[in-house]
């Protein structure tokens, strides 16, 4: 992961951390989850867009 952008999602969890006092578990989960958060954003996206033109080539 260090070659890679992190994510601004990723950089707010890292602040936070110790100021709600993560625990060393929680706080690579959340780390983990803002890393893949813009993946999941970018796929539901796509199906909103997938959705959308199944409905403009039905009408």
């Amino acid at each position: 992961m260090s070659d890679q952008k992190k994510s601004p999602l990723n950089n707010l969890f890292a602040r936070q951390q110790p100021k709600v006092k993560a625990k060393p578990d929680m706080a690579r989960l959340l780390t983990c989850l803002a890393e893949e958060d813009h993946k999941r954003i970018a796929q539901l996206i796509q199906k909103w867009l997938n959705d959308s033109d199944k409905k403009t080539k039905s009408r």
